[in-house]
């Protein structure tokens, strides 16, 4: 989603994307150059993308957002770090920007990952991991306070043997959040951020911009559907002949392809919404009543600060 906060709401905006984190599946945002609006992804279970879209329009009338504009995807994934591409006894990316035949058709052929059963206590292992892959499940189980035999029952037969997790992303661009300072952790003029949004493309068209995009190490995530996201982080000393590349790669739909600028110091992203399966009915849930409910509350004790 693109959305921008109405002016009252515009200094709480990061708080109010925050707690749509614990209600209503939003998994992390970035405020835009120049204008200030903001990006803002939600991973929300299919049978609710109807009603979360209803939720926000609700939230557009109640006057928390100026504007919104929503792109539902089928997938989206975090890219693994190309290192055959970076240089480390000389700390740089070593790359030909020059090659004219530069295409990923592996890139373009992807499909994401097959439904598959989960319970309550994946989730958490889950959620644990995002924060710290690193850490080992008896540091986890004790967190959890559960019997690590259970929880290693669960990472080996769940999370691992049904694909729950397809894979692991290295942080190489340095950005990070903190869990224990509760702060966001940025390393400064290192890279720069650029996503990618291109509107109503048919599959020939998304298969040849996926190829052309796969094929740049710098790409960090990226979704599809009717519409397609990338979002790229581009070494600073490389600034033109990214948007060259990128100039040329959307050569053919650039009527319907937009770029923008994410200000990574003002970015988060936020743990699966464990809080919202039903850990009995074994399903997730969205309460569209109740949660404008607690926005109307919300609201009112902003505008109480306010005055």
């Amino acid at each position: 989603m693109v959305v921008d906060f109405s002016k009252e709401f515009r200094d709480y905006a990061q708080s109010v994307l925050a707690a749509m984190s614990d209600i209503c599946y939003v998994a992390g945002f970035e405020k835009l150059f120049p204008k200030g609006d903001y990006f803002m992804r939600a991973d929300v279970p299919e049978e609710f993308v109807e009603p979360f879209k209803d939720f926000l329009d609700a939230l557009r009338r109640k006057g928390v957002f100026e504007s919104i504009e929503v792109h539902v995807f089928d997938w989206f994934r975090r890219i693994p770090m190309r290192a055959q591409f970076y240089n480390f006894e000389a700390g740089i990316w070593d790359f030909d920007w020059t090659s004219q035949s530069r295409v990923d058709v592996e890139s373009a052929a992807y499909v994401p990952s097959r439904k598959t059963k989960f319970d309550y206590v994946d989730l958490f292992i889950l959620k644990e991991l995002y924060i710290d892959a690193s850490r080992p499940l008896v540091e986890i189980s004790r967190k959890l306070r559960t019997n690590y035999k259970v929880l290693a029952w669960h990472y080996r037969t769940h999370v691992l043997g049904r694909g729950l997790i397809k894979s692991y992303t290295i942080r190489w661009p340095g950005t990070k959040y903190d869990f224990k300072a509760d702060r966001a952790l940025h390393r400064q003029h290192r890279y720069f951020w650029v996503d990618l949004l291109a509107k109503d493309l048919s599959d020939v068209e998304r298969m040849g911009v996926m190829a052309s995009v796969g094929s740049l190490p710098f790409l960090w995530a990226e979704a599809s559907g009717k519409d397609y996201f990338a979002q790229f982080a581009f070494p600073v000393d490389f600034y033109t002949e990214a948007m060259q590349c990128l100039q040329e790669i959307l050569r053919p739909v650039r009527e319907r392809a937009a770029l923008y600028f994410p200000d990574q110091t003002n970015a988060l992203s936020f743990v699966i919404s464990h809080g919202l399966f039903d850990r009995e009915a074994k399903k997730w849930t969205f309460d569209q009543t109740s949660l404008e409910g607690r926005f109307d509350e919300l609201m009112l004790k902003i505008r109480e600060k306010e005055g």
